[in-house]
């Protein structure tokens, strides 16, 4: 890496290392709301530098009711505009929901190809958790390969079906760490959205969950989610629900695993090493798969304590910090 680059970059993690809560617009940069990609049901938002992008990142979320306007997001898309690099960001009409659709995957090429006609320049796509899955399912499209410079995913799935197999492995509540029950209670409460006629949950009970979802990764206590579930769907073994009524046609689309012939970007991985909502053996599989297409040289895995499952928070926490660069590397190199 450049010393230009690893300066850019270092400014990048200093700025995304504060606390997104104190994020405001900048004098700098330009940010527009609800642009419509290709006229189709997706929305987008852009975060652009005043003086001409260097480069253009479409970063995409996991399953959040917030869709891009998570304030994580509000705040990447900010840093990386005062980095001249323009950022869109779209809210995924399925994962904003909290489901899982194939549209999204169309809705993210569409927002990617929208956002470049707009910004002319290099094209990277940043994914975060199953946003991370989605975009390397888009950036292998022959269709779409071309277009895609890297992608850089954060606690990304290789396969949603096997995924979903080893929650209902593993469907008893966890008895450890808060982490392990905030993913736990999370993905439960999730479910209790996709699944709640089939397991009976009442319009209120439903409210209570949508309103906790909303509120979950900021506002609510651990002690309020363990209340939640230890009231309402402990009993419902929504796992097991879930792995025998989901459409596996729809997981496979929308899993990487046998989807990467056509990819074309370089590809770097970054996993938590304690992430049991996507375990890093996910993250592992995916590698291979990836490595296998665009060659090792292309294709870096990193699995690191610094960064938790979605979050970019703790970078600054620098005891692994070659090897973070290493693998965020393409963020700087334009």
């Amino acid at each position: 890496m450049k010393l230009i680059e690893m300066a850019r970059l270092s400014t990048l993690f200093v700025r995304l290392a504060r606390d997104p809560h104190t994020s405001e617009p900048l004098s700098d940069i330009e940010e527009t709301r609800d642009h419509l990609a290709e006229g189709g049901p997706c929305v987008y938002d852009l975060y652009r530098p005043k003086r001409p992008a260097i480069g253009l990142i479409v970063a995409v979320h996991g399953a959040t009711l917030h869709g891009g306007r998570d304030l994580r997001l509000i705040h990447f898309g900010r840093c990386l505009a005062r980095s001249r690099v323009a950022c869109a960001v779209p809210s995924l009409p399925g994962l904003t929901a909290c489901r899982w659709e194939p549209q999204d995957v169309d809705a993210l090429c569409a927002t990617a190809r929208d956002a470049a006609n707009a910004v002319r320049a290099p094209l990277g796509i940043v994914g975060f958790s199953f946003g991370g899955s989605y975009s390397l399912v888009a950036a292998g499209r022959p269709s779409f390969a071309d277009r895609v410079r890297f992608v850089v995913a954060f606690g990304a799935y290789h396969d949603l079906g096997a995924l979903l197999d080893g929650y209902v492995d593993a469907r008893h509540a966890p008895s450890r760490s808060a982490t392990d029950w905030d993913n736990w209670v999370y993905l439960n409460v999730v479910l209790a959205g996709q699944y709640a006629d089939k397991v009976g949950l009442s319009p209120s009970v439903q409210a209570e969950a949508r309103d906790l979802l909303w509120r979950f990764c900021h506002d609510a206590t651990l002690e309020e989610k363990r209340a939640f579930y230890e009231r309402h769907l402990a009993d419902r073994d929504l796992v097991s629900v879930a792995g025998r009524l989901q459409d596996r046609a729809v997981l496979k689309a929308i899993s990487p695993a046998n989807q990467l012939a056509g990819l074309r970007a370089a590809v770097s991985l970054i996993h938590d090493d304690q992430d049991t909502m996507v375990p890093p053996e996910q993250g592992e599989r995916l590698h291979r798969e990836a490595a296998a297409v665009v060659g090792a040289d292309r294709c870096r895995m990193l699995r690191t304590s610094l960064l938790s499952h979605v979050s970019l928070g703790n970078v600054m926490q620098l005891t692994e910090v070659s090897r973070l660069y290493h693998a965020l590397a393409p963020l700087a190199e334009w």
